[in-house]
């Protein structure tokens, strides 16, 4: 019997009739292309351009409006930008996720806030970015990888300059290189025995 209501895909909810493996193997197809979405956004915001390529297929297709074009051309200027010295910061919200066999889609709602230093190294307009990444992804050698992306903006703003809150530079700093606290703690794990 199938309950739930029925998805943009046209797939129903939770169903009783598909068998636990199947149901497993769809969970864990799901966590995998979410964690490709999850990993770009963390790319991006560290400027780790390597991570951001292993989100894609080789030639794969990104439309960013400004910048469209293969994943190589995509990552290609991202080395050309003086954006690595700014703040990127991406968070994920709502992940619709549709597999069939080894192609799937997926619709990720994402906030970005975006501050980047001019060449005097003052800060350039700050723009807040709301959206969907909508991705085609295929699953190759046991990996799901983006075939094609379209990055949609529902809306954006550019916001003036304000300063820190206060107490804020008491905390630990991010930063869009190796010496970020995640960087650093994720090295640590992996070199673990």
């Amino acid at each position: 019997m199938t309950t739930g209501r029925q998805d943009p895909g046209g797939r129903r909810g939770p169903r009783d009739d598909v068998p636990f493996a199947e149901r497993l193997h769809l969970l864990l197809d799901e966590r995998d292309i979410t964690r490709v979405v999850l990993q770009y956004a963390h790319g991006v915001d560290r400027n780790d351009i390597g991570m951001v390529e292993d989100c894609y297929h080789p030639g794969a297709y990104d439309d960013h409006g400004f910048a469209s074009g293969t994943v190589e051309q995509f990552t290609a200027r991202m080395r050309r930008s003086p954006s690595g010295r700014g703040v990127r910061q991406h968070l994920i919200g709502n992940v619709l996720i549709e597999v069939r066999g080894g192609a799937a889609v997926s619709e990720a709602y994402f906030l970005c806030y975006m501050e980047d230093l001019d060449g005097a190294g003052a800060v350039a307009p700050i723009g807040l970015f709301a959206g969907r990444y909508v991705d085609r992804l295929d699953k190759r050698d046991g990996s799901w990888r983006i075939q094609h992306r379209v990055c949609v903006i529902d809306w954006s703003r550019e916001l003036g300059e304000a300063p820190a809150a206060p107490g804020a530079d008491t905390f630990g700093r991010g930063s869009r290189d190796g010496r970020d606290p995640a960087a650093i703690a994720f090295r640590g794990l992996a070199a673990r025995p």
